[in-house]
């Protein structure tokens, strides 16, 4: 899975202000299934067309960074 991402990350350090990040693509034909992972050093809220996905306010919660990356995975059937 890790190897095959297609990662969303910064090209410039913004330094205290927090970067809002939007990928956009189109798609050909119907789609069966989707899965999104995502994960952050700090917390995040992820959308799909303007709708907030999972139950989490500001995602992954609280952890230690420099022990452990958690990551989340949404599915859509």
């Amino acid at each position: 899975m890790i190897r095959d991402a297609s990662w969303v990350g910064l090209s410039v350090d913004f330094g205290e202000i927090c970067p809002s990040f939007v990928k956009s693509f189109t798609l050909e034909g119907s789609v069966k299934k989707a899965t999104l992972s995502l994960s952050a050093i700090g917390v995040y809220e992820a959308k799909i067309n303007s709708h907030r996905i999972g139950d989490f306010i500001l995602a992954p919660g609280l952890t230690s960074y420099k022990t452990r990356l958690q990551y989340q995975t949404f599915l859509a059937a």
